[in-house]
């Protein structure tokens, strides 16, 4: 275990989680990181943070954030946050497809941008549940 993350939420915090492995969704795309990886800032996305701990992994979902990345410590900041243990299987699937049945029918501007912001939400969560049950 050679990195130290935290995430800070405005809800809740995790501190100092050893890992030697954490990917990352950033607005670029996903992104690894390993030990002595280059100092960096990077925004997030909504989507599933994947950390590896020993040689099991715990998948996080977030909202979109920043992270900052500087001598093997990860500082998430992030707008909300969701360990995927905690999504409900009994109402994971009807939240995604209600989620996608409004975005496809939203119809003013403003609709769609949070339609699809709900609908991105619901993927990320559906995505973390999946990855865990396997």
């Amino acid at each position: 275990m050679n990195l130290e993350i935290s995430i800070l939420t405005p809800y809740w915090s995790l501190k100092n989680i050893k890992t030697s492995e954490i990917i990352l969704p950033t607005t670029t795309g996903k992104i690894g990181i390993l030990k002595n990886h280059s100092s960096m800032l990077s925004t997030l996305d909504v989507g599933v943070i994947s950390i590896k701990n020993n040689n099991n992994w715990e998948y996080i979902i977030i909202f979109g954030g920043a992270a900052i990345i500087e001598n093997n410590n990860i500082r998430l900041v992030v707008i909300g946050a969701e360990k995927a243990t905690d999504i409900d299987s009994t109402t994971i699937e009807a939240s995604f497809l209600k989620a996608k049945t409004i975005a496809e029918s939203a119809i003013t501007k403003q609709e769609k941008i949070e339609a699809d912001l709900k609908f991105k939400r619901e993927k990320a969560r559906l995505d973390g549940y999946n990855l865990v049950k396997r």
